[in-house]
């Protein structure tokens, strides 16, 4: 075999091995934020892998105050997440989903994560000038803005 053929083959294989990280990285995590760019969010899943559906959010700024006390890295008193099955809930975190780089989820756009409801759950997220609202299949419900969260009660309105 000659070099330029043992250079093309190697350059070759390094492209579908890049290719095959990228789709399994697209395929775990997708980010979003709110065009206020105050709300942060994650989607964690990969269909192929023990990590079930979820979406993680962090809210920027807000009026309440930090549920967990502490350093100053990651997300104290101001991280949510939702599973795909059952109810949302109030978490702390080492990390901060702040600043990263996001797709735009526009005030009356949605999204909807799931491709199985009946093994997974399905998450719908909601932008709206009021916050962003995500519910699952099984009634779980997180609302998040600036002044106040709601979590698995309805959204005052």
């Amino acid at each position: 075999m000659s070099n330029a053929m043992r250079l093309f083959t190697a350059l070759a294989t390094t492209s579908i091995i890049i290719a095959a990280m990228q789709a399994f990285a697209d395929e775990e995590y997708q980010s979003f934020t709110t065009p206020s760019k105050n709300i942060w969010c994650v989607r964690r899943h990969n269909m192929t892998s023990d990590i079930p559906l979820s979406v993680e959010c962090d809210v920027a700024n807000h009026k309440w105050k930090n549920w967990i006390q502490g350093d100053k890295d990651g997300s104290h008193g101001t991280r949510f997440f939702i599973p795909g099955n059952g109810l949302a809930e109030a978490i702390g975190s080492s990390d901060s989903m702040v600043g990263g780089a996001a797709m735009v989820l526009g005030y009356g756009d949605k999204i909807t994560f799931g491709d199985n409801p009946a093994k997974e759950g399905s998450i719908t997220c909601i932008s709206e000038k009021i916050g962003l609202t995500c519910t699952n299949s099984s009634g779980g419900l997180m609302h998040l803005n600036r002044e106040f969260y709601v979590l698995n009660k309805p959204v005052p309105r």
